[in-house]
């Protein structure tokens, strides 16, 4: 996990391009400016509406998207998740004013590499980007004050780990709210499979329903998931 990160000495300065997401124009505006402030950032494109990221994602393949965790149409946690489905080589940061650390774990388990708080986009964000270029998690300080004062942090392995990657995908949109038809669907798998995949991870992890599932998640993976 990573509070603070630049680009590191003599770091070589490669264009990286990157899609911003937030249903409010002038904030877009403001969020281009942030990323195009930094020589080697490029705002790639912009969408206003989870449909609109997922077709732009898809057409321009971008290194890192920039979103909104409530969007109008869909939740921009799930948005991630589908992004990542198809392209899991992008990084994801996700913007919020919600601190609370469910809101939080939800978005690092759909994927999300960073999580930043919109009321310090202005100093953040780049930094932010360059940490998951990097391979590393960036959260905002004040998140991971709270997480520390209700003692989630880093495990040395994460149980999680020992899941399949398909099994993986099906715990991320299952934390993330989706119901098996959804899962299904966005996974081309039958229903049944889906419940099959559930059962297996409630095995492995050892909890016996949905709820204990999250709770489970959520105080031993939030940071190596």
């Amino acid at each position: 996990m990573q509070t603070g990160v630049g680009i590191r000495a003599g770091q070589p300065r490669q264009t990286t391009s990157v899609l911003v997401v937030d249903e409010h124009s002038i904030v877009r505006q403001s969020l281009c400016a942030m990323v195009e402030k930094r020589a080697n950032l490029h705002v790639i494109g912009t969408a206003a509406t989870g449909a609109q990221a997922l077709e732009t994602a898809a057409r321009t393949s971008p290194d890192v998207v920039v979103m909104d965790y409530a969007l109008h149409d869909l939740s921009g946690v799930d948005v991630a998740a589908e992004i990542l489905c198809e392209q899991p080589q992008i990084r994801i940061v996700i913007l919020s004013i919600c601190q609370a650390p469910e809101s939080v774990f939800r978005a690092l388990c759909a994927g999300a590499h960073a999580y930043v708080l919109k009321q310090s986009a202005s100093t953040e964000l780049a930094p932010a980007v360059m940490a998951t270029l990097q391979g590393k998690r960036y959260l905002s300080p004040p998140i991971a004050d709270v997480l520390q004062r209700r003692g989630i942090g880093a495990t040395s392995r994460s149980p999680i780990e020992y899941l399949s990657a398909r099994e993986r995908e099906v715990l991320q949109f299952t934390v993330s709210g989706a119901t098996s038809a959804q899962i299904a669907h966005r996974l081309a798998l039958s229903p049944k499979t889906v419940e099959t995949y559930r059962s297996r991870i409630r095995e492995k992890l050892g909890v016996a329903d949905h709820a204990g599932l999250i709770r489970f998640a959520l105080q031993h993976t939030m940071y190596s998931y």
